[in-house]
């Protein structure tokens, strides 16, 4: 956070907060950037984070009695809803939901079929977070499957985040060859 908040000290400009699933897979670093008001996309493994879809109602303190005179304050997911990991959310998506996206115009050999959804995380199976934001997916042509959680963006651009987790692809993979690796990269700045 130390950097995030260097950055911001300095009006440094970007778009979002770029991470790869290190970033991506702590709840801490995730929420922080919330509390900051950073737009982010960040990688996560796609085994394990379960979700279920935003719109999902669950079942509030109301839906419960006290337990021994104390009402409850959490939320809990309805009996029959199970959360799902990305590839589960994957195979439920329609083939005509999928979008090929070109990473660049120079080389149309970069490029993956991607899909979003609106999602709340879920932790431990049933417990209920407050994090709601996009699952980016993207299938790769030798059918892997990468995921993203994107965070703080009034209209998401399938094409804009596509485009960015390339972006980061290509600084992390520009700074290894150098012999170190920025673990953050602010998309879209000068």
């Amino acid at each position: 956070m130390e950097l995030i908040d260097n950055a911001r000290k300095l009006a440094v400009p970007h778009f979002a907060v770029n991470g790869d699933a290190f970033y991506g897979h702590s709840s801490e670093f995730r929420s922080g950037l919330r509390e900051r008001h950073e737009p982010y996309v960040l990688g996560i493994m796609p085994l394990s984070i379960g979700v279920i879809p935003a719109r999902t109602r669950l079942l509030g303190p109301q839906d419960f009695p006290a337990v021994n005179g104390h009402p409850r304050t959490t939320y809990h997911l309805p009996f029959k809803v199970k959360s799902l990991n990305a590839i589960e959310v994957a195979k439920r998506i329609p083939k005509k939901d999928w979008k090929d996206i070109n990473w660049t115009e120079e080389d149309e050999a970069l490029h993956g079929l991607y899909a979003m959804r609106k999602v709340r995380i879920i932790k431990h199976g049933r417990q209920c977070t407050d994090e709601i934001c996009w699952l980016l997916l993207e299938k790769r042509d030798n059918d892997e499957l990468k995921a993203y959680l994107c965070w703080g963006f009034e209209k998401p651009s399938l094409v804009l985040f596509a485009k960015s987790c390339y972006m980061k692809v290509a600084r992390l993979s520009k700074g290894a060859r150098r012999g170190h690796r920025h673990p953050l990269n602010p998309v879209g700045g000068q």
